[in-house]
């Protein structure tokens, strides 16, 4: 087991060092917990061989805990993990040029601590939890146009309930 781990670090060096041959830096987004002097969401230029990450770009979302790019790696989604009914999805256009954000959009989750978010390009989901729960979100014509339309708590196995409920609504 130990050699496998060790194949696939040194497989994960070479290929970013492939990129980086290419590109000279790697992108890299980071989010973060709240903190006296931070918080957000940072991209980085990030150079694999030297291991110097230079920042680039920053947006405030509190406590912004997970994150996820759509396909075309122009928006950013990302979770503002709150044990609150503050928690929240927010979305932001990210320009891959500057590295920077844009807000687009900000919507409650309807449960506390999402601590996960993913996205096919049709819909977003988040899972929140300390409610156990899962909001869905759908992405109209504009990532600003996001709106919620299912938020349920799960028990047991409402999960494949969750699931036919997207189906039944053509997701």
């Amino acid at each position: 087991m130990r050699r496998l781990d060790i194949a696939i670090m040194a497989l994960f060096f070479l290929l970013a060092a492939s990129c980086s041959e290419r590109t000279g830096s790697v992108t890299m987004l980071v989010g973060t917990y709240d903190s006296d002097n931070s918080g957000g969401i940072y991209s980085y230029a990030f150079n694999p061989r030297t291991g110097e990450a230079v920042p680039k770009g920053h947006t405030y979302l509190r406590d912004a805990s997970f994150l996820t790019l759509n396909s075309d790696v122009d928006v950013v989604y990302a979770v503002s993990e709150r044990p609150d009914n503050t928690a929240a999805l927010a979305a932001y256009s990210f320009d891959r040029d500057n590295l920077s954000f844009s807000p687009l959009s900000h919507s409650l989750t309807m449960g506390e601590d999402p601590c996960y978010v993913a996205t096919n390009g049709k819909i977003v989901v988040t899972a929140n939890y300390s409610g156990g729960s899962i909001s869905v979100f759908r992405i109209g014509q504009s990532a600003e146009q996001s709106m919620s339309i299912i938020s349920t708590r799960l028990f047991g196995k409402t999960l494949s309930t969750a699931i036919r409920s997207c189906w039944t609504l053509r997701i």
